[in-house]
Protein backbone atom coordinates (compact mmCIF):
# COMPACT_ATOMS: atom_id res chain seq x y z
CA UNK A 1 0.00 0.00 0.00
CA UNK A 2 2.85 2.36 0.78
CA UNK A 3 4.32 1.68 -2.63
CA UNK A 4 0.97 2.42 -4.25
CA UNK A 5 0.71 5.76 -2.44
CA UNK A 6 4.28 6.67 -3.43
CA UNK A 7 3.50 5.88 -7.08
CA UNK A 8 0.34 7.98 -6.88
CA UNK A 9 2.30 10.83 -5.31
CA UNK A 10 5.01 10.63 -8.00
CA UNK A 11 2.35 10.60 -10.73
CA UNK A 12 0.59 13.62 -9.19
CA UNK A 13 3.89 15.48 -8.90
CA UNK A 14 4.62 14.69 -12.55
CA UNK A 15 1.21 16.00 -13.63
CA UNK A 16 1.68 19.20 -11.63
CA UNK A 17 5.19 19.68 -13.01
CA UNK A 18 3.85 19.30 -16.57
CA UNK A 19 1.05 21.80 -15.85
CA UNK A 20 3.53 24.20 -14.24
CA UNK A 21 5.78 23.94 -17.27
CA UNK A 22 2.86 24.71 -19.63
CA UNK A 23 1.78 27.68 -17.53
CA UNK A 24 5.35 29.02 -17.41
CA UNK A 25 5.56 28.71 -21.22
CA UNK A 26 2.28 30.64 -21.56
CA UNK A 27 3.56 33.33 -19.19
CA UNK A 28 6.77 33.63 -21.22
CA UNK A 29 4.80 33.97 -24.48
CA UNK A 30 2.50 36.61 -22.93
CA UNK A 31 5.47 38.56 -21.57
CA UNK A 32 7.02 38.56 -25.06
CA UNK A 33 3.74 39.80 -26.58
CA UNK A 34 3.52 42.50 -23.91
CA UNK A 35 7.07 43.61 -24.72
CA UNK A 36 6.22 43.80 -28.45
CA UNK A 37 3.05 45.81 -27.76
CA UNK A 38 4.97 48.24 -25.54
CA UNK A 39 7.66 48.66 -28.21
CA UNK A 40 5.05 49.29 -30.94
CA UNK A 41 3.15 51.72 -28.70
CA UNK A 42 6.32 53.68 -27.95
CA UNK A 43 7.08 53.88 -31.68
CA UNK A 44 3.55 55.09 -32.42
CA UNK A 45 3.84 57.67 -29.63
CA UNK A 46 7.07 59.05 -31.10
CA UNK A 47 5.52 59.15 -34.59
CA UNK A 48 2.43 60.93 -33.22
CA UNK A 49 4.60 63.52 -31.45
CA UNK A 50 6.52 64.17 -34.68
CA UNK A 51 3.28 64.58 -36.64
CA UNK A 52 1.88 66.89 -33.97
CA UNK A 53 5.04 69.04 -34.12
CA UNK A 54 4.75 69.21 -37.92
CA UNK A 55 1.05 70.14 -37.65
CA UNK A 56 1.77 72.95 -35.16
CA UNK A 57 4.61 74.24 -37.36
CA UNK A 58 2.37 74.21 -40.46
CA UNK A 59 -0.45 76.00 -38.62
CA UNK A 60 1.98 78.74 -37.57
CA UNK A 61 3.28 79.00 -41.13
CA UNK A 62 -0.28 79.24 -42.52
CA UNK A 63 -1.05 81.95 -39.96
CA UNK A 64 2.04 83.88 -41.09
CA UNK A 65 1.05 83.58 -44.75
CA UNK A 66 -2.48 84.74 -43.94
CA UNK A 67 -1.12 87.81 -42.17
CA UNK A 68 1.16 88.54 -45.12
CA UNK A 69 -1.63 88.09 -47.66
CA UNK A 70 -4.49 89.84 -45.88
CA UNK A 71 -2.61 92.20 -43.61
CA UNK A 72 -2.98 92.33 -39.87
CA UNK A 73 -6.80 92.49 -39.98
CA UNK A 74 -6.91 88.71 -39.61
CA UNK A 75 -9.48 88.21 -42.32
CA UNK A 76 -7.74 85.16 -43.71
CA UNK A 77 -9.92 82.05 -43.72
CA UNK A 78 -8.55 79.48 -41.30
CA UNK A 79 -9.55 75.91 -40.66
CA UNK A 80 -7.77 73.99 -37.93
CA UNK A 81 -8.06 70.24 -38.08
CA UNK A 82 -10.85 68.18 -39.55
CA UNK A 83 -14.27 68.13 -37.93
CA UNK A 84 -14.74 68.18 -34.20
CA UNK A 85 -15.65 71.03 -31.89
CA UNK A 86 -13.57 74.15 -32.10
CA UNK A 87 -12.52 73.40 -35.66
CA UNK A 88 -14.66 76.02 -37.29
CA UNK A 89 -14.04 78.02 -40.43
CA UNK A 90 -13.90 81.74 -39.78
CA UNK A 91 -16.13 83.77 -42.07
CA UNK A 92 -14.83 87.22 -42.84
CA UNK A 93 -15.63 90.10 -45.10
CA UNK A 94 -13.28 92.41 -46.90
CA UNK A 95 -14.12 95.96 -47.94
CA UNK A 96 -12.24 97.59 -50.79
CA UNK A 97 -12.53 101.32 -51.44
CA UNK A 98 -11.92 102.34 -55.07
CA UNK A 99 -11.36 106.07 -55.53
CA UNK A 100 -11.30 107.55 -59.01
CA UNK A 101 -9.95 111.08 -59.31
CA UNK A 102 -10.87 112.97 -62.48
CA UNK A 103 -9.00 116.21 -63.08
CA UNK A 104 -9.48 118.68 -65.91
CA UNK A 105 -6.15 120.32 -66.76
CA UNK A 106 -5.48 123.22 -69.16
CA UNK A 107 -2.57 123.07 -71.65
CA UNK A 108 -0.29 124.89 -69.19
CA UNK A 109 -0.83 122.16 -66.52
CA UNK A 110 -3.19 124.14 -64.31
CA UNK A 111 -6.00 122.12 -62.70
CA UNK A 112 -9.32 123.56 -63.79
CA UNK A 113 -11.60 121.09 -61.96
CA UNK A 114 -11.26 117.96 -59.87
CA UNK A 115 -13.79 115.27 -58.93
CA UNK A 116 -13.41 112.24 -56.67
CA UNK A 117 -15.67 109.24 -57.25
CA UNK A 118 -15.63 106.60 -54.47
CA UNK A 119 -16.96 103.05 -54.86
CA UNK A 120 -17.11 100.62 -51.94
CA UNK A 121 -16.79 96.91 -52.79
CA UNK A 122 -17.58 94.28 -50.18
CA UNK A 123 -16.64 90.64 -50.54
CA UNK A 124 -17.40 87.83 -48.11
CA UNK A 125 -15.15 84.82 -47.62
CA UNK A 126 -16.34 81.56 -46.15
Amino acid sequence: MKHSLECSLTETEGNYCAQLSQIQAQIGALEEQLHQVRTETEGQKLEYEQLLDIKVHLEKEIETYCRLIDGEDGSCVKSKGYGGPGNQIKESSKTTMVKTIVEEIDPRGKVLSSRVHTVEEKSTKA
